[in-house]
């Protein structure tokens, strides 16, 4: 899961307000060739960094929230999130109809 989060929202390989050829610039002492393995070490060290954290988060998610009983989630959709939904949905159709 942590890997698809990544991917898909975010930025999979890309480090953060760096570009490739801003990267291949920092490399550029080993040269072409070892800039571009350089450059690919630090897209997959990327990649691996930020599965790390997500599969950190969604364990300490998991670890600290109490688990619900399947009466209470039960009541929370019914009496909470299904209302608010409407409500979502009828907020909504106003703002496109007006």
């Amino acid at each position: 899961i942590s890997g698809i989060v990544t991917t898909l929202f975010f930025g999979a390989w890309h480090l953060p307000f760096v570009s490739d050829a801003r990267l291949l610039e920092l490399f550029a002492f080993a040269g072409p060739n070892g800039a571009s393995l350089l450059a690919m070490l630090a897209n997959v060290a990327t990649f691996f960094a930020k599965v790390i954290f997500f599969i950190w988060l969604q364990m300490t998610i998991r670890w600290t929230l109490p688990r619900f009983r399947y009466d209470q989630v039960m009541r929370l959709c019914w009496k909470m999130i299904l209302p608010l939904s409407l409500l979502n949905i009828f907020i909504t159709g106003l703002v496109f109809l007006l």
